[in-house]
């Protein structure tokens, strides 16, 4: 994530606020997705004003602490400062179906 996000980064979520290294954060991203396999990002919507994006993101995969398939949606927006990613606020379901059963 090096050259991706400011440093420091910021990010909110449900969890409440981390500001962080490029570094910490990656290995925090690393850590929670380390049980997931096979996966695949579709970028459902994107949208992008006067310096922040919108997007709608989910990810599909297997989940092998449980071994069943899975998906996460977010809905997250970005405040992009130069051309790295400073700040950002997210929240995120799991099983999702927002395409309808479209891929």
């Amino acid at each position: 994530m090096a050259g991706l996000l400011t440093d420091p980064y910021v990010r909110h979520n449900r969890d409440g606020t981390l500001s962080s290294t490029p570094a910490d954060y990656a290995t925090r991203v690393c850590s929670v997705v380390a049980p997931i396999r096979g996966t695949r990002v579709d970028f459902d919507q994107l949208s992008e004003i006067d310096g922040r994006v919108w997007a709608r993101l989910t990810l599909h995969g297997v989940n092998l602490e449980v071994g069943s398939s899975m998906s996460i949606t977010w809905l997250s927006e970005y405040r992009i400062v130069g051309d790295q990613i400073a700040e950002t606020w997210s929240m995120h379901q799991t099983d999702l179906d927002w395409n309808g059963g479209e891929s």
